[in-house]
């Protein structure tokens, strides 16, 4: 900004200012690369939405037309994968700002310093990877996950689901990095097998939590072993004795848990790269998900109501409106009270801050102003939204200071139409909608119980089968979970479903020690249980059968699991 203002390029300045802001919001955490990709895909949605985005400035069906083209694009995007969720939401962003800022400039001008912000964000994040090595980051992040396993092993627990999370969402960003070289492409690859391999210790590592306080240590050794082995990057021997003779040559439970942790990382040859599981976990089946389809549905109206709600009332900058909506309005249900409630709280307090600093007209107290308020932006996006827009506010509107005065009308106008775009957030995103007020729908849940099913007879330890089911528990909690601002009712009905997903980790664990001891006969029966209630969920039938007694084959710790988690189904109900 300072330097658009030395060169009186103002206007074509605000754009660039904007590009160096979104550029700082979305590089966030990860590797090098990922920053980078990250970064350029939020710029080239924001492109697209500067060049297109004046057609939704006038009146009429087009605009409206044109608004909702966005909104869908948008909804893809961010239903792909994580990478582009922030690209999508900078479609909506770049989009109500250029149909309500007027361009000054020409485009191609503006472009220009639209995407030389966005370029001296992406070198200062590339001198900084070369400073940290960021490129190290996965192997340091699966590495962290060994040594919490080892501690856990060491204290006598299980693997409990935050680590089977962060396991499941380690092997999705891996998946979908890019390597820009072949040895950068197969270290990718072989951090991805890692990841998997480690994966299919966790039964091992839940029946090695019961052993005796002095049977544990050996294993936990050998775990903290292999989070150095894997920091370092380094190739493993296999063991003397395979983890295959241990176990037909019937060794106790601490020898196969030791030989299965040692023979990680010893394959042969180097792991490939293959561009097809690249495409794959890119896209991660996301846009086939009826998330996507609910996420549409609510996000297209709100733009829409926004959209007509401009061209209705004789707003001056309309435009913040539907701003608003692409700001607060998310794909989960829960956090869009507690974000709007936030986005609109936050407004109020940055825009009066704003306005006290507006009254110096001072070009240089103004840049000042910025940077101070922008040096705590990293903080306040990862600890609380409220305070994320305090800040980022005052920094909004002291940019377009830059154009003309704001004044007092201005900055009363843009606190009214955030909280009429925040009303109509609650109203046709939040409100309306069957998610926000009742618990996890009969498909989901059946989902759920049927990812249990395959990874319990499926083979012992499948890496795949064990991300599906953290990521579908992972779902469930996100829905059965629930805001400290939303309304008592909601969070009472929400609350009746913790101890289903509870009960779904006590199946877990019971399953992992029926998988040890190669109970298949026992598996099979507790995973056709599960599979009959998820049928009988999609049918619509009102009891799940919670009381029916199982086949007689299961271990008595599985069988009790099961009939416990087919009740609480039942009694949630």
């Amino acid at each position: 900004m300072a330097v658009a203002v030395l060169t009186h390029h103002q206007t074509a300045g605000l754009y660039g200012t904007l590009g160096t802001l979104l550029a700082v919001l979305a590089e966030r955490s990860g590797t090098t690369g990922q920053r980078v990709a990250r970064i350029a895909a939020a710029g080239a949605c924001g492109t697209v939405s500067m060049l297109a985005g004046p057609a939704t400035g006038g009146s009429g069906i087009g605009p409206l037309l044109v608004v909702i083209a966005f909104a869908v694009g948008s909804a893809v995007l961010s239903s792909l994968n994580p990478l582009l969720s922030f690209a999508g939401m900078q479609l909506l962003v770049q989009m109500s700002i250029a149909g309500g800022l007027p361009q000054r400039a020409p485009a191609p001008v503006v472009v220009a310093w639209y995407l030389g912000g966005i370029g001296w964000v992406i070198l200062g994040v590339l001198a900084e990877g070369a400073v940290q090595r960021t490129g190290r980051l996965y192997r340091a992040t699966l590495a962290g996950i060994a040594g919490d396993l080892a501690r856990q092993v060491a204290a006598g627990q299980p693997a409990d689901y935050p680590l089977e999370a962060r396991l499941a969402e380690l092997h999705a960003t891996v998946t979908a990095a890019v390597g820009l070289t072949a040895t950068r492409r197969r270290e990718l690859a072989d951090v991805r097998t890692r990841t998997d391999e480690v994966a299919g210790l966790l039964p091992w590592l839940a029946a090695a939590a019961g052993l005796p306080e002095a049977a544990r240590e050996r294993p936990a050794e050998r775990l903290r072993r292999l989070a150095d082995d894997i920091a370092g990057g380094q190739r493993r021997v296999a063991p003397p004795a395979s983890f295959a003779a241990l176990a037909s040559g019937g060794a106790g439970l601490a020898d196969r848990v030791v030989a299965a942790i040692d023979a990680i990382g010893t394959a042969g040859g180097d792991a490939a790269w293959s561009r097809r599981d690249w495409l794959s976990g890119l896209v991660s089946g996301g846009y086939l998900r009826a998330r996507l389809m609910s996420y549409l549905a609510r996000l297209v109206p709100c733009l829409a109501v926004a959209e007509v709600v401009r061209q209705l009332l004789p707003l001056p900058r309309g435009y913040w409106i539907g701003l608003t909506v692409a700001l607060t309005l998310k794909p989960d249900f829960q956090s869009v009270m507690a974000r709007t409630l936030q986005r609109a709280g936050g407004t109020v307090v940055g825009a009066v801050g704003a306005g006290l600093v507006l009254l110096s007209h001072s070009v240089v107290v103004n840049l000042v102003v910025m940077g101070v308020l922008a040096a705590p932006i990293p903080w306040a996006v990862r600890r609380n939204y409220a305070y994320f827009t305090v800040l980022i506010t005052p920094i909004v509107l002291i940019i377009l200071g830059f154009l003309g005065p704001v004044g007092p009308a201005g900055i009363a106008d843009r606190i009214a139409q955030t909280l009429l775009g925040c009303t109509i957030v609650i109203c046709f995103g939040w409100l309306t909608w069957r998610g926000t007020w009742l618990p996890p729908s009969r498909a989901q849940l059946g989902a759920v119980l049927d990812d249990l099913a395959d990874y319990l007879a499926g083979p012992p330890g499948c890496a795949q089968s064990r991300y599906a089911l953290a990521r579908s528990v992972g779902e469930l909690r996100a829905v059965a979970g629930h805001g400290a601002l939303e309304p008592r009712p909601v969070r009472e009905r929400r609350e009746r479903w913790a101890p289903v997903v509870d009960d779904i980790a006590g199946v877990v664990t019971a399953g992992d020690a029926a998988l040890v001891a190669n109970d298949k006969a026992g598996l099979r029966a507790a995973a056709d249980r599960l599979a009959d209630t998820a049928r009988t969920l999609r049918y619509g039938q009102a009891s799940t059968g919670a009381g029916q007694a199982d086949s007689g084959d299961e271990p008595p710790e599985l069988a009790a699991a099961v009939t416990r988690l087919r009740r609480k189904v039942a009694e949630a109900w």
